[in-house]
């Protein structure tokens, strides 16, 4: 995709279907001095892939902050998170012309047109409301959509206790404009109490089971983010847990410039990593697996798996097989 002229577009995600052009968009956080223009800008922008045409740009103060998730349905419609620690919904207007009225009645009876910062109605966290720092959407038909966030939140419920990154679940009202029902993900505080969170990203076990990936470090100011993986169940109620002993910390060095993402058919995680130069490097770290190929992810990962990855290369668990240069990735 060519950049657009003058522009930096970061926190880039692509969307889950094409338009009636058979092309994908791009949302992004788009920053810098247009082509003739003085005047420098940042904003949320809607771009075309592979052509590169903006197809919307919004001047916000709400600046994100994270990579936006495409919501659920064919409509353009992102959850992103900005500067100021809120959650935010946002439909792009520059489509209206193109939608069925049927769609756009129904959008505006529920109030999701235009740009809007969720509402925070969980008793969870205790106190003050959550500053948001990091989220994925996960989709399953077994317990419904469920946001996976680090929040930065008070550790008690006095205003002297000390502030913590936490990982947390959180489900949304079928409006899309609240957040009802949220809770910590039991299991993890003992193995990352103290320690800075990002880029959760979740996936899919060969067995029907999930599991959380994300990255952590006590020294966020010299980087050093580690990346881990843990097996994540849901108990009855909907309330996620980790699985107790599964938490396997998988490479060192990591950047959060991009989020861990599944590759080679689920048995390997992409990871970025800065390098001295301006450019990032690409590494793909094999999953650590048992004796019949399933992902193994508990504190005894020295089986060596039977099964190689698509050059032929025998995975070993937390090894990284591959990596590469890549223009995309900045320090």
């Amino acid at each position: 995709m060519p950049p657009p002229g003058g522009m930096d577009l970061d926190l880039a995600t692509c969307s889950p279907w094409v338009d009636e052009l058979g092309r994908f968009q791009v949302v992004g956080r788009l920053s810098g001095t247009p082509a003739n223009s003085s005047r420098g800008s940042v904003g949320l922008a809607r771009i075309s892939y592979p052509d590169g045409e903006i197809l919307d740009f919004i001047e916000t103060e709400a600046v994100p902050t994270s990579r936006p998730c495409w919501l659920p349905g064919p409509l353009p419609r992102v959850l992103y998170v900005a500067g100021d620690g809120g959650l935010y919904r946002r439909l792009f207007d520059g489509a209206r012309s193109k939608w069925p009225a049927s769609d756009r009645d129904e959008i505006d009876n529920a109030g999701r047109s235009g740009q809007k910062r969720l509402d925070w109605r969980s008793p969870f966290p205790p106190g003050d409301v959550a500053m948001v720092l990091d989220f994925t959407w996960l989709r399953d038909a077994r317990f419904g959509d469920i946001l996976i966030l680090v929040i930065k939140a008070r550790m008690g419920p006095e205003p002297s206790d000390p502030v913590g990154d936490q990982l947390c679940w959180a489900r949304l009202a079928e409006t899309e404009d609240a957040v009802i029902d949220s809770g910590p993900i039991s299991g993890l505080q003992d193995a990352t109490s103290g320690r800075s969170l990002r880029a959760p990203s979740v996936g899919r076990t060969e067995d029907g089971g999930l599991f959380l990936a994300y990255l952590s470090t006590d020294r966020p100011a010299a980087g050093g983010w580690e990346l881990h993986a843990v097996r994540l169940s849901f108990e009855g109620s909907g309330r996620a847990r980790i699985v107790a002993g599964t938490d396997v910390r998988l490479a060192e060095r990591c950047s959060t410039y991009l989020p861990p993402a599944l590759a080679a058919g689920g048995e390997c995680l992409w990871a970025c990593q800065p390098t001295d130069a301006d450019l990032g490097r690409l590494v793909l770290v094999a999953l650590p697996r048992d004796h019949r190929g399933w992902l193994r992810l508990a504190g005894d990962h020295g089986i060596e798996p039977r099964r190689s990855s698509p050059r032929g290369d025998r995975l070993l668990p937390g090894r990284i097989i591959e990596s590469g240069r890549s223009s995309t990735c900045r320090n």
